[in-house]
């Protein structure tokens, strides 16, 4: 299990590498994105902002990204992976967020509390802070609560999908949900030495918590449109998790789309997504800007 932990953590930190290579200033305007002029919104992006209350057990903070465009605009709440674990990886969805904001959309990029220190449901709580706060701060951030979508990779998917699951705090609406290389089924190996570290305890101290944590087992009808993509390739996340899920949203009939990376594997699918985070970014659009 050690050495399992020390792969997952070795490909982590690639990706962090790559990432601050690529991370670059927080104000765009119009760029080239595949050799192709396109004209983007500008956008301001607001740092390190403490969106917890102050007995929180730990001061939480986001980064917010703001279009400069007129009238209220959506909100994505950006979640980042990394294991659920140690680091604030915030900067690795610094790319997707930008994306985001200039298509039009408001984005918290937000980290949450951390295992080993923290358990769950701890970093699923975080997200409902994150989504309480949008709502306190609605009218001063020209944003639309009511029109909300939840977009995580790996541990940041699997968070994503449980905080959609939760009950909203009073003018939120999830409209929809995005989840790229997520452990959607997490009771396929409950002993990777990561997922004990989320819990706190083997699975067999408690399995229903186990279940709770496990978006397969927790997902119902009133579950809003999600957008998954996942790498062919992946071997940290296997395929697996991918078919337990879409066969349960079938089940219960909740609108879906699986995208497949062809070819490539968990770090692979984030860095070069072939088009994916294109057409959730698309997804999104359909779902939160009603025509």
């Amino acid at each position: 299990m050690g050495c399992r932990k020390i792969i997952y953590r070795g490909t982590v930190r690639s990706l962090m590498f790559v990432g601050s290579l690529v991370n670059v200033g927080c104000f765009h305007g119009v760029h080239k994105q595949l050799g192709t002029e396109e004209t983007k919104v500008n956008y301001t992006c607001t740092r390190d902002v403490v969106y917890t209350p102050e007995n929180w057990q730990q001061e939480v903070r986001g980064d917010f990204y703001k279009p400069e465009i007129e009238g209220v605009t959506p909100i994505v709440l950006l979640v980042h992976g990394g294991g659920w674990s140690e680091n604030d990886n915030r900067y690795q969805m610094a790319g997707i967020a930008r994306k985001l904001a200039r298509q039009g959309f408001a984005v918290f990029n937000v980290t949450y509390r951390l295992a080993p220190e923290y358990h769950f449901p701890a970093p699923v709580d975080d997200l409902l802070e994150a989504l309480r706060w949008l709502e306190a701060h609605q009218e001063s951030l020209e944003i639309d609560t009511s029109r909300t979508a939840i977009f995580g990779y790996s541990a940041g998917g699997h968070l994503a999908e449980l905080a959609a699951m939760r009950k909203m705090p009073e003018g939120v609406e999830i409209k929809a949900v995005v989840a790229g290389g997520t452990p959607h089924f997490m009771r396929l190996d409950p002993d990777f030495p990561l997922v004990q570290q989320l819990m706190g305890h083997p699975w067999q101290d408690d399995p229903d918590r186990y279940r709770a944590a496990t978006p397969v087992d927790s997902v119902s009808a009133e579950f809003p449109p999600v957008f998954v993509y996942h790498g062919s390739k992946d071997k940290l996340v296997p395929r697996q998790h991918v078919d337990k899920w879409e066969q349960r949203l079938k089940e219960l009939e909740v609108e879906h789309e699986i995208y497949w990376v062809k070819g490539r594997g968990h770090i692979g699918t984030f860095l070069i997504p072939q088009g994916s985070v294109d057409k959730a970014v698309k997804f999104l659009h359909e779902k939160l800007f009603p025509s």
